[in-house]
């Protein structure tokens, strides 16, 4: 999909067994993947094409919640793996479609993503914040 990325397979996380942090690698053969293929913008997420979301334990959790309960789930902080600061976190919003009365046993195969970068949040809406502000 992307030409001028250096395709390198479906990549996951795995514990490092000296950290016991965890790392990107390419992924070995599994049963099921929940992998990111399209992304936007492209080159600065680069990292992130075909991320295997599902190995990562916390977002696994959050995947299985926004399938099962049909709603909007937001992550806790992260770091990403695009990410270039090491200071600066980032949340995902799961959004798993609308629910369809008309088809009520019919379960979201796919999750819409959103990644929300704090610092980029932060000094978005800074501007248009008429008081003073800390955060703590």
């Amino acid at each position: 999909n992307y030409p001028t990325i250096d395709y390198q397979g479906i990549i996951g996380f795995v514990p490092d067994n000296e950290t016991g942090s965890l790392t990107v690698v390419p992924s070995p053969p599994l049963d099921f993947y929940f992998v990111v293929h399209y992304l936007e913008p492209v080159l600065p997420n680069a990292p992130a094409i075909e991320l295997d979301m599902y190995s990562f334990p916390s977002q696994k959790n959050e995947i299985d919640l926004a399938v099962t309960s049909r709603q909007p789930v937001l992550s806790k902080r992260l770091h990403v793996v695009q990410e270039t600061e090491d200071f600066a976190y980032s949340v995902i919003i799961y959004h798993p479609g609308i629910y369809l009365e008309s088809d009520p046993d019919e379960y979201p195969k796919d999750l819409s993503l959103i990644l929300v970068r704090i610092p980029s949040l932060l000094s978005r809406v800074a501007p248009f914040q008429n008081e003073f502000l800390t955060v703590h």
